[in-house]
């Protein structure tokens, strides 16, 4: 005889699933996402204080910029502007395809990534190391270089944030806060919730503040390669970190949940 779901659900689904919240992902799997949040202030700091007022992970800033230029307002380029979202959008493509399983029901173990995953991280760090590289070779602070260096770090950002949502932690986002600040609003004892997540969705703004405070004060101290260096350290280990393992998508399977996913949206 079917049986009612404890929240009011369909009769028979039995008991409800445990809000995704409260579910504990690894300390890798934290160390990875808080890593990227990190290096996400760093080249943010790079793009805004020494390639001309733009984002390159943050990107939806520079939609605001595009329509603030497009409306006479000066201190921008819609050049680059509309270079960095497209860069973005083609590396958040990019690291959607790589980042895909490599097939439902191959028996892989669920606590250690794909192969795709790994190669995705890779292509990431292979990006950030390359934009060192460039930063180093060239003038960067304007002319083709800048416009060279802009690109690449937006697609890394892209690719990055792609791998980040197939783990999809949304307590855990790597370049987007808006949402992250509602939920600890929401979620906390003041607003009557269980507070339980509190800790974890306060990491990663307080990550990315230390990074963009990092990635300015080495900016201001030696120059735009100091805070890539460290991006490209960050992202190296989190490469290792993806290959080595154990590093847990969201609880349920290879497939992060619908409901996740749209948590990790701004």
């Amino acid at each position: 005889m079917p049986t009612d779901s404890p929240r009011g659900g369909r009769p028979g689904a039995g008991p409800a699933r445990p809000d995704p919240a409260g579910a504990g992902p690894s300390a890798s799997s934290v160390g990875v996402l808080l890593s990227m949040t990190f290096v996400s202030g760093l080249v943010d700091a790079v793009a805004f204080l020494g390639l001309g007022h733009l984002f390159v992970a943050m990107v939806t800033g520079n939609i605001m910029f595009l329509g603030f230029t497009v409306a006479g307002a000066p201190g921008h380029s819609v050049i680059l502007l509309g270079t960095a979202v497209a860069s973005f959008f083609v590396g958040a493509l990019a690291g959607a395809r790589l980042g895909q399983p490599a097939g439902r029901g191959s028996g892989q173990d669920a606590g250690r990534p794909p192969p795709p995953l790994a190669v995705a991280t890779a292509v990431y760090a292979g990006l950030l190391v390359s934009c060192l590289a460039l930063a180093a070779a060239v003038e960067v602070g304007s002319g083709p270089g800048r416009h060279a260096l802009v690109t690449g770090l937006a697609v890394a950002m892209g690719l990055q944030n792609a791998t980040a949502r197939r783990l999809a932690m949304p307590d855990i986002p790597t370049n987007v806060l808006t949402t992250q600040l509602t939920m600890i609003a929401a979620g906390s004892r003041l607003a009557s919730g269980s507070g339980h997540a509190t800790r974890r969705r306060v990491a990663a703004p307080a990550v990315m503040f230390s990074g963009a405070l990092v990635g300015a004060a080495t900016l201001r101290a030696v120059g735009v390669v100091a805070p890539l260096a460290i991006a490209s350290a960050l992202a190296i280990a989190v490469t290792v970190s993806a290959v080595a393992g154990p590093v847990d998508r969201a609880r349920g399977g290879n497939k992060p949940s619908r409901r996740a996913l749209h948590q990790v949206d701004d």
